[in-house]
């Protein structure tokens, strides 16, 4: 199994920036954080200013934040013709980035950070395991536990 984690958000409607927490399957801390307002379960995507200076040559796309403003990790979209298949890592993890209209779809590998643009190719190649894996986690996906 290389996923460990995923996680399907909704956009907030009326907000830009803002998806809530649908489902996920397995456990992942750091993107199962609470807001402290509605105790939904956040995570803001936005782009990235372009006076952002990059410390390396690539450049992010967008970035991911959750509750609090917490950063999690900039998102590097590829394939320009694929703008809704991306990219990043969550310190020493892949993540992987799906969005279909008003849902994206956060898959995280532990401990693959080191492989996270072969598992994007992979993804985007629709690698039949990598595909299965995922269909598997969508259907054992629960709804978040009320607080």
């Amino acid at each position: 199994m290389l996923i460990d984690f995923y996680a399907v958000y909704l956009r907030d409607p009326g907000k830009k920036t803002k998806w809530v927490l649908e489902a996920f399957s397995g456990s992942y801390a750091e993107l199962q954080r609470p807001g402290k307002r509605d105790n939904l379960i956040p995570l803001y995507l936005t782009s990235v200013p372009e006076c952002v200076q990059a410390h390396s040559s690539r450049k992010p796309a967008l970035t991911l934040s959750g509750a609090g403003g917490a950063y999690f990790t900039g998102l590097f979209i590829p394939d320009p013709t694929r703008p809704d298949l991306a990219f990043g890592d969550m310190g020493e993890d892949a993540l992987l980035f799906l969005r279909q209209g008003d849902k994206v779809e956060l898959l995280i590998a532990k401990g693959k950070k080191a492989v996270a643009p072969q598992l994007f190719s992979m993804l985007s190649d629709g690698d039949p395991d990598l595909l299965a894996e995922i269909a598997e986690h969508r259907k054992r996906a629960a709804k978040p536990k009320p607080l």
